[in-house]
C-alpha cells in the first residue's frame, strides 16, 4: 500500500480559516500529495465524478475499480475521490452570493491544490449547475423533524394518595413535531423554570457566537 506523507505547517505564523472550517480534515490535507501520485486524466475522471456525485448522480458500480486497472493503486483513487468529495461538499455549504470566487481561490492555493484541479472545482461550485446540485443535496440532508406546534397548561393536583389536599400545581406540555408524532409530559413548576432558565442560556450563548468573527461570512 502507498503511504503519503502528510504536509507540513505552512511557516510565518499563518492562522487563516479556510471555508472547510478552522480545523483542516486530514484527508483534505493529504489531497494534494493524493493528486500529485495521479495523471491528469484520472484527477479528471474523479472531479468528474464528484460533481455528477453531489448533482444526484452516482458514479457506477466498479467505477474505482475500472481506473485502478489502468495501472494506478485503487487505495489512492478511494482517498483522492474522497478528499475531492468532501472539499466540493464543503465548499457548497457556503452560498455563492457570499462566498466569493476569489476568495474561494485562495481557499484552494492555501489548501495546496494545483491550478487545473482548483479551476475544475471552481466549475462544480459556481458553474451552472449549482442550483441542481444545491437542490439535490436539500432532498438527501439527514435532518430531525422540527417543532411545529406547542401547547401548554397549568394542572393542580388536589389530592394524592398520600396527601388528601395537596395543591400541588405541574405544567404539562404537548409537543407536536414536523411528521406527525407528539409528545405530551408533565414536570412540576420547579422543573419548568429551569428548564426555562436553561433555554435562554443557551440562546443567549448562540447570539454570543454568532457575534463571533469565525461564524461570519467571508
Amino acid at each position: 500500500m502507498n503511504k503519503i506523507a502528510a504536509p507540513s505547517s505552512k511557516g510565518g505564523g499563518d492562522d487563516r480559516t479556510t471555508f472547510v472550517g478552522v480545523v483542516v480534515p486530514r484527508h483534505i490535507k493529504l489531497l494534494p500529495k493524493v493528486l500529485s501520485t495521479l495523471n491528469e486524466a484520472t484527477v479528471k475522471e474523479l472531479v468528474k465524478a464528484v460533481a455528477a456525485d453531489v448533482g444526484g448522480e452516482p458514479p457506477k458500480d466498479g467505477f474505482i475499480a475500472t481506473l485502478a486497472a489502468t495501472g494506478v493503486d485503487e487505495d489512492l483513487l478511494h482517498r483522492a475521490f474522497g478528499g475531492l468529495h468532501s472539499l466540493v461538499t464543503a465548499a457548497l455549504r457556503h452560498p455563492p452570493d457570499t462566498f466569493k470566487k476569489q476568495h474561494f481561490a485562495d481557499d484552494l492555493k492555501y489548501l495546496g491544490l494545483e491550478t487545473k484541479v482548483a479551476l475544475s472545482i471552481e466549475k462544480i461550485v459556481y458553474g451552472a449547475k449549482r442550483t441542481k446540485i444545491e437542490s439535490n443535496l436539500e432532498e438527501s440532508r439527514i435532518r430531525l423533524p422540527s417543532l411545529a406546534d406547542f401547547k401548554w397548561r397549568v394542572d393542580v393536583a388536589i389530592s394524592t394518595s398520600e396527601l388528601q389536599r395537596a395543591m400541588k400545581p405541574a405544567v404539562l406540555m404537548q409537543m407536536t413535531l414536523s411528521d406527525g408524532t407528539i409528545q405530551t409530559f408533565e414536570m412540576p413548576v420547579e422543573e419548568f423554570h429551569k428548564l426555562r432558565y436553561n433555554v435562554s442560556y443557551v440562546l443567549k450563548e448562540m447570539e454570543e457566537l454568532e457575534k463571533r468573527g469565525i461564524m461570519q461570512g467571508p
